[in-house]
């Protein structure tokens, strides 16, 4: 199949993730077919053969066609997908991971139309986001999210990384100073926001995409663990995790932290001193 297919589509399973992620993910892929052909990979990383963890996910899978490609758990994510790409044969690869959920027909035909056809698109997400890493990547620190996102396999190998193997390393090969984002503008790409209607959106335009932390996502075509953290969250933390995601400002103390003092004292610093930018490019 897989001299015929242009795309595979890779989602990441992994013991420390709940079944019930899986179950989630096979049943909107069942209710909201891709539109394209391609094949489906499941990369199964770190089961131990024979493991009540393994015979889980085989059970949820049972009736799928789907190619198995088992890693060591020796990696973040973006280290997997690396060696998966390297693995395949495809032009294409759709990244998606543990925690992933389609929430629109056609999501693939979407992604796949707006590679093809928008000017000089050179990867495809979901979601992006101009949340800062850093001093060394300012507002806005462009970049996509690689929760879901289509790129030419070959391309995606050839980007410089650094070590998958740390959470460090993982985070900067997504929204640090040498991120793949910034690798594919760097050869005069353009990274593309794409919604559940498949309109596509360049980054300038990616905040009013209504897909990640603003105006309800009610556009966002695949969600993961943080796009729900958003949807669920009050509105002090909706706004708190949108100022990261979207404003050069300082978004204040976190709300998650509402129970301890540091976050009073760093609410009453911010109101004495003022709403200040935190870093200036």
């Amino acid at each position: 199949m897989s001299g015929l297919t242009i795309v595979a589509v890779a989602h990441l399973l992994w013991p420390g993730v709940e079944p019930t992620s899986l179950q989630r993910f096979l049943e909107s892929l069942r209710a909201n077919p891709p539109g394209v052909s391609c094949e489906m990979v499941m990369i199964f990383k770190g089961f131990e053969p024979g493991s009540t963890a393994e015979a889980e996910r085989l059970k949820l899978l049972k009736g799928w066609t789907y190619r198995r490609i088992d890693l060591e758990d020796k990696r973040m994510d973006l280290g997997d997908y690396r060696l998966v790409a390297d693995r395949v044969s495809h032009k294409r690869v759709c990244f998606l991971n543990s925690h992933a959920e389609i929430l629109c027909p056609d999501w693939l035909k979407h992604l796949t139309r707006t590679l093809d056809k928008e000017d000089k698109a050179g990867m495809v997400g979901a979601t992006g986001s101009f949340e800062m890493s850093g001093p060394e990547t300012p507002f806005p620190n462009v970049h996509l999210r690689t929760n879901g996102f289509l790129i030419d396999r070959q391309l995606f190998l050839e980007l410089d990384a650094p070590d998958l193997s740390t959470k460090r390393g993982c985070g900067l090969f997504e929204a640090g100073p040498k991120s793949l984002t910034r690798q594919i503008v760097a050869k005069g790409l353009i990274p593309y926001v794409v919604d559940k209607t498949g309109k596509a959106f360049k980054p300038e335009d990616w905040r009013t995409s209504k897909t990640f932390r603003a105006e309800g996502q009610e556009n966002l075509m695949i969600a993961d663990n943080r796009t729900r953290h958003w949807h669920e969250a009050d509105a002090v933390e909706r706004r708190y995790l949108e100022t990261l995601a979207w404003s050069g400002r300082d978004p204040g103390p976190n709300p998650a932290k509402r129970g301890k003092a540091s976050y009073w004292l760093k609410s009453i610093s911010r109101r004495i001193k003022g709403n200040r930018p935190r870093f200036r490019s």
